[in-house]
């Protein structure tokens, strides 16, 4: 039980740290691609 409690919040700081990083650069390509178009 132990076990599954650390894996899911070991998962939620690996999303919480690569969800912001990934909402960023996707906002980024989105404004770099915003002239092309």
């Amino acid at each position: 039980m132990f076990r599954l409690n650390f894996a899911s919040v070991l998962l939620c700081l690996y999303l919480a740290l690569f969800m912001p990083s990934l909402v960023s650069l996707s906002f980024y390509i989105a404004l770099d691609d915003w002239p092309l178009n």
